[in-house]
């Protein structure tokens, strides 16, 4: 474990309602938290009509008969309506309208789900989506360690809470993109996702959010990065981001890549050489490695912000 028990409980609640504290008495089972949550925010709204939104539709027969009726097939409903019913013993909170409505249809980017109605609607939203992405992360992992897992599980928390950071800081002045798909032209080829992107002005930053228990390795009695994998698929992005989202290719943009690893104090200690260092694959494409340990949510908000910042003028 690299991201202590309290900051991922923090980090948790950030991600589900953008507050830093709120989960008290609960264990490392993140999962059971969110099921629970789930349930009590689905039968809270549904006590107050407002679980599922309907759109109102208004029918006018022959006889000049007027007929009232709700569509409830909304991307956000879909969601709601799947998770509930992919939780054990628990109640869908929907009738048998709503049922045909939602019970054959299907997701296809999470990110395209728009978080609405009410302050506590939009915290089930999230809390739904970090449910299916859970469920995603014990697919992706159950044939591998538990060591695997939790990283994989506190890469994911790491990027998920600087990501709607960055959007928070960052989103009235900048153009902010969180896990902003990319379709390759090769349908054989995963889609391109990179963590955060933001664009400043004449500045473009593609920032890599990373949980590793390595960091650092020697090679050729030279003390340097582990992952050139990471450095290439960062590069890629750059590239992908130039192509796509500079709407004036005649500009000059500086393009600069950050790759970001939450660690804790042993792999900071081991690794500090490291920080900052110039990991570039193409020179016209700079590339940094930073470091931010772990001292709890606030902390690592402020460390990241100042390594933003060091590249973006606000």
């Amino acid at each position: 474990m690299i991201i202590s028990i309290e900051t991922q409980k923090q980090m948790y609640n950030y991600i589900a309602s953008n507050k830093k504290t709120g989960i008290h008495g609960i264990d490392s089972n993140f999962n059971y938290f969110i099921t629970e949550e789930i349930k009590k925010l689905s039968k809270l709204l549904y006590l107050r009509s407002e679980l599922y939104i309907g759109q109102a539709k208004i029918f006018v027969g022959e006889d000049n008969k007027v007929t009232r009726s709700k569509n409830f097939t909304c991307i956000s409903n879909i969601l709601i309506f799947q998770v509930l019913h992919d939780i054990k013993n628990c109640n869908d909170f929907a009738n048998e309208e709503i049922r045909n409505s939602l019970k054959d249809k299907s997701i296809d980017n999470l990110g395209d789900i728009v978080e609405s109605g009410s302050s506590l609607r939009m915290k089930l939203i999230r809390l739904c989506k970090l449910y299916l992405q859970h469920k995603d992360i014990e697919l992706i992992s159950k044939t591998k360690s538990t060591d695997n897992y939790d990283l994989a599980k506190e890469s994911f928390l790491a990027e998920e809470a600087l990501g709607i950071y960055t959007k928070e800081i960052y989103g009235s002045t900048a153009k902010v993109y969180k896990q902003k798909v990319f379709r390759a032209n090769n349908s054989g080829v995963q889609v391109i996702r990179p963590d955060i992107i933001l664009i400043n002005n004449d500045i473009l930053l593609v920032i890599d959010i990373k949980v590793y228990n390595t960091i650092g390795i020697k090679n050729h009695n030279k003390f340097e990065y582990s992952s050139n994998a990471n450095r290439f698929q960062v590069n890629s992005y750059i590239g992908k981001c130039l192509d796509e989202l500079v709407d004036d290719k005649n500009k000059r943009i500086r393009v600069i890549g950050l790759l970001v690893h939450i660690v804790d104090n042993e792999l900071y200690d081991k690794n500090k050489d490291l920080q900052g260092n110039d990991i570039t694959v193409e020179k016209e494409r700079p590339m940094y490695l930073y470091m931010i340990q772990d001292n709890g949510l606030d902390a690592i908000f402020e460390d990241y912000k100042c390594i933003i910042d060091n590249y973006v003028e606000q």
